[in-house]
């Protein structure tokens, strides 16, 4: 749900998905019928995407490194206490 705006559909040539806002709405009120206690996490994620990769095309290499942002896109959840590069997943 946290990542489906900023992933381009299958086969697309764009590079968002023109709809992704749209799944995200839906996908989110659907989510918050069953268990709204993840909504937190995944809005904040969601909405700090692009406040970040404006950010930090806009800042030095080195940290770009360090926070690597296709990260946040990532589906899987990697609960250990690592360093944002070290993460498989940063949600």
């Amino acid at each position: 749900v946290h990542s489906v705006a900023w992933e381009p559909l299958p086969g697309s040539t764009t590079n968002f998905n023109s709809y992704g806002h749209l799944q995200h709405a839906a996908g989110l009120y659907i989510l918050t019928q069953v268990e709204a206690g993840v909504c937190c996490p995944l809005s904040m994620t969601y909405s700090g995407y692009p406040i970040l990769h404006r950010y930090l095309l806009c800042t030095s290499q080195k940290l770009t490194d360090s926070f690597p942002l296709e990260r946040i896109l990532s589906r899987k959840y990697d609960q250990r206490c690592l360093p944002a590069n070290m993460k498989t997943g940063l949600t």
